[in-house]
């Protein structure tokens, strides 16, 4: 659907205000439901005035409120008229779910047994490069190598159990892929082709993490409306690869399989949980029956199998180079699924978007080169698809900028994190006032981009970033300002775009 300023989107036709206040601080405004004091000041200090749509996919919600209030990729690119400027934060693009979350918990399956080493020489007086720690095995080196092509920084894994973190691959694995591809993981223990029954040291890996146990329920805690949030087992081992991913299969008294639900391990005390967002798509129903005595089947077959999902998924639609180690000279390196489950991941989350790249308004990309999530090269893989679409019209209409010590999440990093991470706000603030500012035009100052590609590539991986690196500092100061270093297919140290206000 194409919304325009004239439309009447039958879906958001009659907004309904259910909470509106007036407010004096931090400055004058007028409220409607929940927005911070940072967001409601940057928006004063604009001298313009905020909209906060939230809990909807899609870009209609979006434009709806922006007409109403007049009276963000898949919204720019199927919207005209409704909006002056747009700015995309940490962008994600087709291929990124379930990709990313699968290719870093299968990293961190892999490497699990070196993360102390890998910490090591990526904090302080360290080397900075994992590649050189002497007791890596080949499989180790290898697997490396693959998350490292595939987008994930290498710099990001100094804090090794975030990056290696699987909530969110289950999280998708019980919401989404269940449903989309339900034979995959049959598919992935019993035929060729497949790490489940590969012959190698990979195929190694995953096996020794597999579990497959029967117990029966000792204990049950439940929440205020008697729904178990955790169960005590009477068997469990002693010790897994991880906590994340186990699917129980819960038996009835007379032996009668009653449906699957999926938990939380903790082998300390013996304890599946159901209290994170992992076991939000467990049939509730099943999940009341479970009462002491009760007798499970638990295993992490699925869980194991989504790990290398991604190498099973490589787009058809052409670009999407961080899947280039997948291809071979008549196809692909692997077996590839029926379907492509982040394109309509995607498609669904923007509300039909098809990132084609046809933005209807100016927009300027905010990335992060320490994101885990949004890996760096996919907004460069969007600029493209942008470039292609407005051709002569790109320059007035597009920028990407990189932020360096900067990750997925805008909100202020934890204490532990400080020493490595940076809140962006004031980068995407900025950028959100020159999509309306002559910044775009011939005249205006030139967009500061600071890079450290050492940072995030090992040498043989940086030639390829040091390109891109250089290609959209000078896309971003083309025609205005000097560069100061651009030695593009070299090795590449810091690499800047001087700033000067050109008012």
């Amino acid at each position: 659907m194409l919304v325009t300023s004239t439309c009447i989107d039958p879906l958001y036709e009659n907004p309904v205000i259910d909470v509106e206040s007036d407010e004096t601080a931090p400055g004058p405004h007028y409220r409607s439901e929940n927005a911070t004091n940072e967001t409601i000041g940057f928006g004063l200090d604009s001298n313009a005035y905020t909209v906060q749509v939230t809990g909807t996919n899609g870009y209609r919600a979006e434009a709806a409120a922006a007409k109403f209030s007049r009276v963000v990729i898949g919204g720019i690119e199927n919207t005209v008229g409704i909006w002056d400027g747009a700015v995309a934060m940490v962008q994600a693009v087709p291929v990124s779910a379930p990709n990313g979350p699968s290719v870093r918990a299968m990293a961190g399956l892999v490497l699990r047994n070196k993360s102390a080493e890998i910490q090591e020489v990526l904090r302080p007086g360290g080397n900075g490069d994992p590649f050189s720690i002497p007791t890596l095995t080949q499989v180790e080196r290898s697997m490396l190598l693959e998350v490292t092509e595939f987008g994930v920084p290498v710099g990001t894994w100094e804090h090794f159990n975030e990056v290696a973190n699987s909530s969110t691959l289950n999280i998708l694995r019980n919401t989404f892929l269940k449903t989309l591809d339900s034979t995959y993981a049959d598919d992935f223990w019993s035929k060729p082709g497949l790490l489940g029954t590969e012959q190698s040291p990979l195929g190694d890996v995953i096996r020794g993490a597999l579990l497959d146990f029967n117990t029966t329920v000792q204990g049950v805690e439940r929440d205020g409306s008697g729904m178990p949030i955790s169960i005590v087992l009477g068997t469990a081992p002693a010790s897994v690869a991880d906590i994340y991913g186990y699917d129980l299969t819960v038996f009835g008294l007379n032996g009668t399989g009653l449906g699957v639900i999926s938990g939380t391990l903790y082998t300390h005390s013996k304890t599946i949980a159901f209290n994170d967002s992992t076991a939000a798509a467990n049939d509730r129903t099943i999940q009341k029956q479970l009462a002491e005595g009760a007798r499970l089947q638990v295993d992490n077959r699925w869980s194991l199998a989504a790990h290398p999902y991604y190498r099973h998924q490589v787009p058809l639609r052409a670009g999407f180079y961080g899947f280039d180690q997948f291809r071979a000279a008549n196809g692909t390196l692997y077996p590839q699924r029926p379907l492509d489950t982040s394109k309509l991941l995607a498609s669904s989350v923007a509300g039909g978007g098809g990132h084609t790249g046809a933005i209807g308004c100016k927009l300027i990309v905010v990335q992060n080169l320490m994101d885990s999530d949004a890996f760096p090269w996919h907004a460069d893989w969007y600029k493209s698809q942008v470039k292609q679409h407005l051709g002569d019209r790109f320059d007035d209409n597009y920028r990407l900028w990189y932020n360096d010590n900067a990750e997925h999440y805008y909100e202020e990093p934890p204490l532990s994190r400080l020493a490595i991470i940076v809140p962006y706000n004031g980068i995407y603030q900025q950028a959100l006032q020159d999509t309306v500012a002559p910044c775009l035009a011939a005249t205006a100052r030139a967009c500061l981009v600071a890079f450290h590609p050492d940072a995030f590539m090992p040498w043989y991986s940086r030639k390829r970033y040091s390109s891109l690196c250089a290609r959209n500092s000078l896309s971003a100061a083309q025609g205005r300002d000097e560069v100061d270093e651009a030695r593009v297919g070299g090795d590449v140290g810091d690499l800047f775009v001087r700033v000067d206000d050109a008012a």
